[in-house]
């Protein structure tokens, strides 16, 4: 069991690691490591009660970067609407550049001749969200035909991005900052654009809102149709994951020194993790970073919040004697004696800490 507050980020959890009684402390923020996590269910009479368990999705690979959940409907065939993805800042996010890339394909039930709605569209791999470039948060759109050389297509359409939806500071996203995109369709539950909005930690809009559309945008193959994207060639969502990682102008990969938050997303007829895209034209993406993300739990609903975090930043010791960027290992002593060791990479005798 794991105890973190949504709005902080903070954990609580006993003051050591023992199975004796101790006072209950709020640590720093993180999203993992269940070490101080130790806990006993009781009925409201105060009994022992067999203690609530939630199966959790399993990846089979670390959830990092592009390494990720496809959220998928409960039937492979269903087309999803009302998608929308929340960003909840808690700690300050830090990195040159990045992207949060909600990465979309199509439905798709099987070859031709069993699948005769999603199998043929034009568009099978659709990617939207933000830039973070230059202290700017910019909405990104970009759609791909099946995996291979379609001549014939419209796409894959030039990235382009909007006017700035948020002006940063050093870099920044600052805590506190709650992102919001919805994915919009239209009456042929096409994918036709992202809207996106930023507020702050009171509710209220900061920046512009921008809503920037799929439709009208340049074509790499010019002499089809115009060079133009149309509603058309557009096609449903089947299935999409929300991922942190570069700027595909900075390269395949980007290091985030900070950052710690939630990822909501919400659609109909309702989501399940999974680890696996079900149209094999395309999915996923080619940018990846040290970005941390937390199981979710298994089962369809229609909301899924997921923690994503950095492990919090090792307080650096300045000890005589020990050289830059190693740390000793330290001992905590309490009233009650040895509190905690934290194991470090110095050589030497441990630092004695009294804390009480």
């Amino acid at each position: 069991m794991f105890i973190q507050s949504p709005q902080t980020g903070y954990v609580i959890e006993l003051q050591n690691h023992s199975t004796t009684a101790c006072d209950l402390v709020v640590n720093p923020r993180r999203i993992s490591n269940e070490n101080y996590q130790l806990w006993t269910a009781v009925n409201q009479n105060g009994d022992n009660a067999a203690f609530p368990v939630v199966s959790m999705a399993q990846l089979g690979a670390p959830l990092v970067g592009a390494s990720q959940y496809v959220f998928l409907p409960p039937n492979q065939g269903d087309h999803l609407i009302g998608v929308t993805v929340t960003i909840d800042i808690i700690e300050d996010v830090v990195v040159d550049a990045c992207s949060i890339q909600i990465n979309c394909n199509t439905p798709y039930l099987g070859p031709v001749g069993t699948d005769t709605e999603d199998y043929d569209r034009d568009a099978q791999w659709m990617q939207f969200g933000l830039f973070m470039q230059n202290n700017q948060l910019l909405l990104f759109n970009q759609t791909w035909h099946r995996s291979g050389p379609v001549t014939s297509s419209e796409f894959p359409s030039e990235t382009e991005t909007s006017a700035p939806l948020l002006q940063l500071e050093n870099n920044t996203i600052p805590a506190g900052t709650r992102i919001i995109m919805n994915l919009l369709t239209d009456q042929d539950d096409f994918a036709i654009g992202i809207a996106g909005m930023a507020l702050d930690d009171t509710g209220l809009p900061i920046g512009t809102p921008i809503y920037w559309p799929a439709l009208g945008r340049d074509s790499f193959h010019t002499a089809v149709d115009g060079g133009k994207v149309h509603q058309k060639a557009m096609a449903p969502i089947g299935a999409f994951q929300v991922v942190f990682c570069s700027n595909p102008d900075q390269g395949e990969y980007t290091q985030f020194t900070s950052g710690m938050g939630t990822i909501t997303t919400t659609a109909s007829p309702g989501l399940a993790a999974q680890n696996y895209w079900p149209n094999p034209f395309g999915g996923g993406t080619a940018e990846n970073s040290n970005m941390p993300y937390d199981f979710v739990q298994n089962g369809t609903a229609r909301l899924i919040a997921q923690p994503f975090g950095l492990p919090p930043t090792q307080r650096p010791f300045h000890i005589p004697g020990v050289r830059s960027g190693l740390v000793p290992t330290l001992i905590i002593l309490g009233d009650g004696g040895v509190e905690e060791v934290i194991p470090g990479n110095a050589p030497g005798p441990p630092v004695v800490i009294n804390a009480g």
